[in-house]
């Protein structure tokens, strides 16, 4: 090669006619052998004389064995994958055909499609998300961005958001309603509906509200009613109790009520607090506060002190309620009740 026209450093063009077989421009790094591909433009794939493997477009390696990763431009696209993997299928980058949006594509995984994002110049991206988007944890919130609301996940991996006035909060949680209902007789607590916190997810200023509907039927024979919450089965609140003679006797009435649960240290050695806030009204006449036959009654309760809760368990809260007695067939029915992580 001294000889020829590669002995001069500075070539004003040079012509590859790339076909068939082992054809193109290779790069080595040192001698040409197995694993020291880094490099090649092909029109077809391949194998060269020493064993790498090479796919046809423009091609760049980090290795050239199988697992080591590469990057392909293909067909106006940056491919990203390890070799060995179906190019087809890898992640790439790419633009819509007037080349002024960015779409990001992930490869497909278990018969699932590809999780796309479409960067738009002056619009809010839109994703069309086939698999998770999993967001990392960040040690502070983002700075605000006018006109824009920023999505992230805090220190713990909850997903919060910023507002354009910089107010930075947790996105709200919320599972499916139970919706089966639980009907109450008992002259015993008895859960209303329970829901589980999973481990780790407590963390300092996190709340959760569950909130109950329901209906009733007050008895033949006028009895107390008292409510209560409970972690894990255990009372860990004030009660609240509902006079008998607050409703007249066989009155049908609804009611609602609202548990909180506000972490205040996380931990194994964790402290809680809790609230409960509820309403019962009649349901057979206009309402008048303060008459048996129409009336309607609120209550609430508190945890006197810190709760001591290990935040790296999980742990069931609920509202629990029983009848001073059953005499006179009292009932209380939880039609529906449902949890959210609001903050």
């Amino acid at each position: 090669m001294a000889d020829g026209p590669w002995s001069n450093p500075a070539q004003s063009l040079i012509v590859i006619v790339a076909g068939g077989g082992f054809t193109g421009l290779f790069v080595y790094s040192g001698p040409p052998a197995l694993g020291n591909l880094i490099a090649s433009i092909a029109a077809q794939g391949g194998s060269d004389p020493y064993g790498n493997g090479y796919g046809s477009g423009i091609e760049v390696y980090g290795g050239n064995t199988p697992g080591s990763l590469r990057a392909v431009l293909l067909a106006g696209k940056l491919l990203l994958d390890a070799i060995g993997s179906a190019t087809t299928a890898a992640p790439n980058v790419a633009t819509d055909s007037t080349g002024t949006d960015l779409i990001l594509s992930s490869s497909t995984k278990s018969g699932q499609g590809p999780a796309v994002l479409t960067l738009v110049p002056g619009v809010i991206p839109q994703a069309g998300l086939n698999a998770p988007l999993s967001l990392a944890g960040e040690a502070s919130a983002p700075a605000a961005v006018a006109a824009a609301a920023n999505l992230y996940a805090d220190a713990n991996g909850q997903p919060a958001a910023v507002n354009p006035a910089g107010f930075a909060g947790h996105l709200v949680m919320a599972p499916l309603a139970q919706v089966s209902g639980v009907t109450i007789t008992a002259a015993s607590f008895t859960t209303c509906g329970d829901f589980t916190i999973p481990a780790g997810d407590m963390e300092v200023g996190a709340v959760y509200e569950i909130t109950y509907k329901g209906q009733g039927v007050w008895g033949s024979t006028q009895q107390t009613l008292i409510f209560q919450v409970a972690i894990d089965g255990a009372n860990v609140s004030t009660t609240a109790g509902i006079a008998g003679a607050d409703f007249a006797a066989s009155a049908t009435f609804s009611w609602s009520c609202r548990v909180l649960l506000i972490c205040g240290t996380a931990g194994a050695a964790g402290r809680v607090q809790v609230h409960m806030a509820g309403c019962i009204t009649q349901n057979d006449h206009v309402i008048t506060p303060g008459t048996a036959a129409n009336n309607t009654v609120p209550w609430e309760g508190t945890s006197k002190a810190d709760v001591a809760v290990d935040t790296t368990a999980s742990h069931t809260l609920a509202l629990q309620a029983e009848w001073a007695s059953t005499t006179g067939a009292p009932t209380i029915t939880a039609r529906n009740s449902w949890i959210q992580r609001i903050a």
